[in-house]
């Protein structure tokens, strides 16, 4: 094995843990309108680059809240390419985050669920995109593991 440089700790530290699963069901995420996404450029004709501020709402109509934001960008070269963060702007998860990425972009499939914070720390998971093409709308059904730390030293550090 190669030696260690001095500034870098590396051990073996057991920590039993168990996940908290998260359902998060009813939400739809809107691509369209003047403030949600803005197309950068033309990338030598071989595809393009948008940066995204896409909004997601509990609910549907009039009477839907927004809760999230999904901030971060899209690539299209072949198939649309995303990754963003979704910001909990409202509710139980108010300033919490979930990262996401994937190509299910104006189609039926799933995202990565590929990290978060806040109540969604070190999250991982799937999101299933249900696209409404009436509406071009994208039904969201984010289901998410969160791991919880058992033992003595998480405990205490608990109190």
């Amino acid at each position: 094995m190669a030696a260690v440089p001095p500034n870098v700790e590396v051990s073996i530290v057991p920590a039993p843990t168990t996940y908290r699963k998260t359902i998060l069901r009813n939400l739809w995420l809107g691509r369209t309108g003047d403030d949600t996404q803005k197309s950068l450029h033309e990338v030598a004709k071989f595809g393009h680059y948008v940066v995204v501020n896409w909004t997601v709402f509990e609910g549907e109509g009039n009477g839907a809240k927004l809760v999230a934001r999904g901030q971060g960008s899209t690539i299209g070269a072949g198939s649309w390419i995303s990754t963003y963060v979704i910001v909990f702007v409202d509710g139980r998860f108010k300033g919490s985050t979930l990262q996401v990425m994937g190509n299910a972009l104006g189609v039926n499939g799933q995202l990565a669920v590929t990290g978060g914070t806040g109540e969604f720390a070190l999250a991982s998971g799937i999101i299933k995109v249900d696209f409404d093409k009436l509406t071009g709308v994208d039904h969201l059904t984010v289901e998410v593991y969160t791991p919880v730390f058992l033992g003595p030293c998480y405990a205490a550090a608990e109190n």
